[in-house]
Formats: C-alpha cells, structure tokens, sequence
C-alpha cells in the first residue's frame, strides 16, 4: 500500500479521485503544508492540487517542492488545467516528477502513481537482491583509531561525523534506520538546518573512501523515503 499527501492549494480534490485512490488500497492523507513538511517520511508520493495558478500560487508550489525534495525522496505530481508551459517547466526543473491535467480520469490519475512507485520499488528490490548475491566483503572497525579496514586492506581513517554514521549502522546492521534517528545520533544536540541533505553528503563521502578498497558499492543502503540500512559483514577489532 501506498501512502499519498494530498495539499489542496486553492481547490478541493475531487471525491472521484479520492475514492479511486482508495479503491486501489492506497491511504491517502489531506494535509496542510506545514504539517505535511513535519511528516515527510509517511509519503511515497506528493500530490499539490490547485484550480487558478498565480504568481502567489507560483511562489508557494516552489517553495514546497524545493522543501520537499530537500527533506524526502518521495515523488512529485502537480495536478490541474491551469499551468502555464513556462510554470510547467519551472516545476520539472525544480524536481517535480510530473504535471498531470485535470481533465485525467481518475483511473488515469491513479494509473501513473502506480506506475511510477510500482517501478521504483520493484528496482529497489532488484537493487537489494542483487547486493546479497554478491561476494561478502569483511569490515574491521577499530574503535581506538578511527579507522576501518576493508578484507585486511590498508586502514582508512574517518572523520568524526563518518565515524558516528558507521557506529550507528553497524549496531543495527541490516536494520533501517530513520533520518530521524541518524540527526539525533550524528550531531546529538548540535542545531543542525538541511540536516538531511547534510546526512546525504556524509553517506556519499563514506562510500566513496570504502568503494576504493572495496568491489561492495551499495554497502550503505538507501531506502526510499524511509532512511539507510548498513549491508556488510562486520568484525569490531574494539567495541563500535
């Protein structure tokens, strides 16, 4: 089952379309911008649905796709007849995934959700299945340097972010662990803004210092919308 944020910006969505959407066992939830913006790991797909576009109408879809995409990796859609082509390509470039008319059907509507959430979850699965199937490489983590070594490769020192990431996957390998939860760990009482983008350049940098000394790409999963999970085989030379 899908979960589907529905923002009515100037409009109400009409019953037809709800009802569709349930029909076909998705939960769908009307929320304000605001709320929806606190709760963004429940969605797999943002629905903004308007009637007249404006320049005020203009300046709050920015706003909230650039605040969503910015906090989850849930999927975009605009819905309404009345987007002008400059706006529509302003809304793509901005990252929304699609402009669907109005006059769409609701079997339409609901057809191009399934389509595209359907799509990305059965490559994820393959993406996962495939990392399983492949020769298990051996993490060592030593405590007292920082460091981590690969196979019984050369040692690789961390920083202390990366070293914070690493503690707290490897104590729930194999576990998702929520953005959420990985905020809290990582910069514990530190006030940290785009703590999500930040958390995402740090899993990229770590990565990137293990894939030189390992055939494992993906050895830090990402799970859509939900957070990251560590796959890995791992031996502490101290306690992590």
């Amino acid at each position: 089952m899908y979960t589907v944020g529905v923002i009515n910006i100037n409009d109400k969505l009409s019953d037809r379309y709800i009802n569709e959407l349930l029909d076909n066992n998705y939960n769908v939830l009307f929320m304000e911008a605001d709320e929806l913006l606190t709760n963004m790991e429940t969605f797999d797909a943002i629905l903004l649905h308007f009637h007249e576009e404006n320049e005020e109408v203009l300046w709050e879809i920015c706003n909230l796709v650039f605040q969503i995409k910015e906090k989850s990796n849930a999927f975009i859609w605009t819905f309404s007849n009345q987007i002008v082509e400059i706006n529509r390509l302003v809304y793509l470039k901005l990252g929304v995934h699609g402009n669907i008319p109005a006059w769409s059907t609701p079997t339409e509507l609901e057809l191009i959700l399934h389509n595209t959430l359907s799509h990305y979850k059965s490559s994820s699965v393959n993406q996962l299945a495939q990392s399983e199937s492949q020769t298990a490489e051996l993490l060592t983590i030593y405590e007292r340097n920082r460091s981590i070594q690969i196979n019984g490769g050369i040692e690789i020192g961390l920083t202390k972010l990366e070293y914070r990431l690493l503690t707290i996957l490897c104590s729930k390998k194999g576990e998702i662990l929520g953005y959420e939860e990985l905020r809290n760990f990582i910069w514990q009482e530190e006030d940290v803004e785009s703590y999500r983008a930040r958390l995402a350049n740090l899993v990229f940098y770590l990565r990137k210092k293990i894939e030189k000394h390992a055939d494992c790409s993906e050895f830090i999963q990402t799970i859509w919308s939900r957070g990251y999970m560590l796959d890995i085989e791992i031996e502490h030379a101290s306690a992590c």
